[in-house]
C-alpha cells in the first residue's frame, strides 16, 4: 500500500511541476509589450461601484489624483449601490476633487435592483468615453495605469478587454503571506491565460471597450453571479473577443488586504462560488495544487525521504512562479515571507473545503448570498 502511495505522490509531483512550467512560460508572454506605438486614440471612463465607502473616500480621491490622464479625455463615475449615507456628504471630508467626477445612484436607473454588477452596468450606460475601466474604492494606482491601458487599446491588436493584476498590502490577516497568496493567484491567472488556457481575471483591474461590452448584452442580460468580473471575463472569452492579460508594473493596482480571517474566508467563498462554472482546467489545477498540499502536510507519514523530494518540488515551483511574477510587476519578495506563506496557506487550503461544506452561506458588503 505504501509503495502505491509513493508512486501516486511522484505522479502528483510530476503534474504539479508540469503545470508550473506551463505557467512560467505563460508569464514570459504576459510581460511582452502589447502595443506597437505610443499613440493614444481613446478617452477613458473609470467606474467605481460604491457601497458605504465613506471612510475610504478621501484616500480614494488622493489615489485618483495621482493618475496621469490620457489626452483624449478622462472621467470618474461613482455608482452608489444603496449606501446608508449619501455620497454627496462624503465630499465634506474629502480633498478637493481635481478631475471630472459624476455620482449616480443605481436606484435612479434600475429601481429595485441591487448589487455590484448592475451598479457597473448603470455606470457604463452613463459613460462618455469608448474605454471603460472598473476598479474598487480601496484601490491605489500606479501613476501610469490609465496611460498604460489607453496605449494598449490603441495598439494594432485592438483588444476588446484588458485584464491586469491586483496585489494587496501587508497588513491584516496573514500580512505578507496574504500578499504572496494574491500574487500567486494573479501569476497563475496570467500565466495560464497566456499559455492558452483562460482561467480568471480580477474585476478591480479590468478594462474593456464600451461598444464590445454592449454587444455582449452586458450585465443586464447575464444571470446573477457573486463574481460578476469572472462572469464577464468568461462571456468575452466565449464570444471570442480579443482579450489581453498583461502583467507589468504600470498595469497593476494595489488593494486593501482582508483584515481578519473571517473576511478572508468570505472572500474566498465568494470567489469559489462564482468559479464553479470555470473550465475543466481550473478544476484540474485546483485538484493538483490541493493534492500537492496534502503531500506537503502528510507525506512524511508515508516516507520521510520522499516527503523531502515532494516538498522541495512544491517549494521550488512556487518560488520560481512568485519570483518571476514579482520581477514583472516590480514587487519585492523576501524569502522569510515566502516561508511564512508556505507554512500558513497549506493549512488554510485543507480547512477551506470544510468551511464550504459546513457553512456555504456567503456574506459580503453587508449582504448574504
Amino acid at each position: 500500500m505504501s509503495s502505491l502511495i509513493i508512486w501516486i505522490g511522484f505522479l502528483i509531483s510530476f503534474f504539479f511541476l508540469w503545470e508550473a512550467v506551463r505557467i512560467l512560460r505563460g508569464l514570459r508572454l504576459s510581460a511582452l509589450p502589447a502595443t506597437d506605438n505610443k499613440s493614444i486614440q481613446f478617452g477613458i471612463t473609470l467606474i467605481i461601484p460604491v457601497r458605504n465607502e465613506e471612510k475610504r473616500f478621501p484616500a480614494l480621491v488622493n489615489a485618483l489624483s495621482t493618475l496621469k490622464k490620457p489626452g483624449p479625455g478622462f472621467e470618474v463615475i461613482l455608482v452608489d449601490d444603496h449606501s446608508d449615507v449619501s455620497p454627496e456628504i462624503w465630499f465634506s471630508k474629502a480633498p478637493l476633487v481635481e478631475f471630472p467626477l459624476k455620482i449616480i445612484r443605481l436606484q435612479d436607473y434600475f429601481p429595485g435592483k441591487t448589487g455590484k454588477a448592475m451598479a457597473i452596468h448603470a455606470g457604463i450606460l452613463k459613460s462618455s468615453y469608448p474605454i471603460v475601466t472598473v476598479t474598487d474604492a480601496d484601490a491605489v494606482f500606479h501613476p501610469d495605469w490609465l496611460i498604460f491601458l489607453a496605449e494598449k487599446f490603441s495598439s494594432r491588436l485592438r483588444p476588446d478587454m484588458i485584464c491586469g493584476p491586483a496585489v494587496c498590502g501587508i497588513t491584516g490577516f496573514g500580512k505578507s503571506a496574504q500578499k504572496l497568496d494574491w500574487m500567486m493567484i494573479m501569476a497563475v491567472a496570467s500565466g495560464s491565460f497566456n499559455s492558452g488556457h483562460p482561467l480568471s481575471a480580477i474585476g478591480n483591474n479590468m478594462a474593456f471597450l464600451k461598444e464590445s461590452y454592449l454587444q455582449t448584452g452586458g450585465y443586464e442580460k447575464l444571470p446573477f453571479s457573486v463574481t460578476e468580473d469572472f462572469q464577464l471575463f468568461s462571456h468575452f472569452i466565449r464570444l471570442k473577443k480579443v482579450v489581453l492579460w498583461v502583467a507589468t508594473e504600470s498595469g497593476k493596482i494595489e488593494t486593501e488586504p482582508d483584515e481578519t480571517f473571517r473576511e478572508f474566508v468570505n472572500q474566498r467563498k465568494r470567489w469559489t462560488s462564482g468559479g464553479l462554472s470555470s473550465p475543466f482546467r481550473s478544476y484540474w489545477i485546483v485538484l493538483i495544487s490541493n493534492l500537492m498540499t496534502l503531500l506537503l502536510l502528510f507525506g512524511w507519514l508515508v516516507h520521510p525521504g520522499f516527503w523531502l523530494v515532494w516538498s522541495g518540488t512544491k517549494f521550488l515551483a512556487d518560488w520560481l512562479i512568485l519570483t518571476r511574477f514579482s520581477v514583472m510587476i516590480r514587487e519585492t519578495i523576501r524569502f522569510s515571507d515566502f516561508i511564512r506563506y508556505e507554512l500558513i496557506f497549506p493549512a488554510i487550503n485543507v480547512y477551506f473545503p470544510l468551511e464550504l461544506m459546513l457553512n456555504p452561506k456567503i456574506s459580503w458588503k453587508g449582504r448574504s448570498f
